[in-house]
């Protein structure tokens, strides 16, 4: 009989095999739209990501807008208009996405083009943001954070060096 441990080690591999063959797949397929220039090679990865991400911004106004119970430390934003931007949050992200659809199916070049520029430039304003605390020397965490870090490492280093182990 086979142990179980052998079993799921095997359906892992399965499993492991046919992620990398699919990815493989879709890479090839993603190239080859890539090569002959077609638009729906670009459309379909930059819907999926922007879908995703206006679901995200869905799901987060709506936690916000819909959430009985705030917690102490939160009490400045039990106002009506944390509320207010929360319910904006949904209606623009719900609206948005009929409208890229709508963009997309009619293979519009900035409907692609906006949600891209917006990831790219974001990106990159936060590699200049390091950067910039780089080049003036300056932490990229705010002060407070960055000293309970050192001395929390400080106290790890102290009793992990200083403790002697038992010996068997």
């Amino acid at each position: 009989m086979v142990s179980t441990s052998r079993l799921s080690r095997r359906r892992s591999r399965r499993t492991g095999l046919a992620i990398c063959s699919l990815a493989a797949l879709l890479a090839a397929a993603f190239a080859l739209g890539l090569w002959n220039g077609s638009y729906w090679a670009l459309a379909i990865p930059v819907s999926l990501a922007v879908l995703a991400a206006l679901g995200l911004a869905f799901s987060i106004g709506w936690t916000i807008a819909t959430v009985h119970h705030v917690p102490p430390q939160a009490e400045p934003y039990t106002g009506r208009a944390s509320r207010w931007a929360a319910w904006g949050i949904c209606a623009a992200s719900a609206l948005l996405v009929p409208a890229f659809l709508w963009g997309v199916v009619r293979e519009s070049y900035w409907a692609l083009a906006l949600p891209v520029a917006l990831a790219v430039l974001g990106l990159l304003a936060m590699v200049f943001r390091i950067g910039w605390a780089v080049i003036r020397r300056r932490n990229t965490l705010p002060l407070k954070e960055a000293r309970e870090r050192a001395a929390e490492e400080a106290d790890r280093a102290a009793t992990g060096a200083g403790a002697e182990r038992p010996r068997a």
